[in-house]
């Protein structure tokens, strides 16, 4: 993958996104569309809308992912991606009356989940910056250390 967002760039993207997601939070869920995009296009350093367009604020200096390392971008948003479908997965089976302990330690967890479509919500975003974050961590570390 070739990143066409440059540093700056990601930086005011990855701030736009958390302000965005207060707003979803605070007002109304539409926000949330662009806190995602924000977000992970801050991580993985990749515009979709830029390569369409052709732009690329990197001016040159990024390079894709040497061989034999992860792109921390790509495996934190997968790993974003999983976490937030196993706690719908989780919270749609809590419905059907499963998975009742794992329901229990997801309510200490996070703040305020119940079984309700907003909450299930809630804890679906939590879920995936909690899995950018860690998953980001990950690959820093093997392409860190290995």
């Amino acid at each position: 993958m070739i990143r066409n967002v440059g540093k700056t760039d990601a930086w005011i993207r990855f701030i736009v996104g958390f302000a965005a997601l207060w707003l979803a939070y605070a007002y109304n869920p539409w926000w949330l569309i662009l806190s995602l995009i924000g977000i992970e296009t801050a991580f993985s350093r990749n515009c979709l809308l830029y390569s369409l367009l052709k732009i690329d604020t990197c001016k040159g200096r990024c390079r894709k992912t040497p061989k034999g390392k992860i792109d921390p971008g790509a495996f934190a948003r997968a790993f974003g991606i999983v976490a937030a479908t196993a706690v719908l997965l989780i919270s749609l089976g809590g419905m059907y009356g499963m998975y009742g302990r794992i329901i229990q330690i997801m309510r200490i967890y996070y703040l305020g989940y119940t079984l309700m479509i907003e909450n299930i919500i809630l804890a679906m975003i939590q879920a995936a910056i909690d899995g950018l974050f860690i998953g980001f961590i990950i690959a820093w570390l093997y392409n860190r250390f290995v």
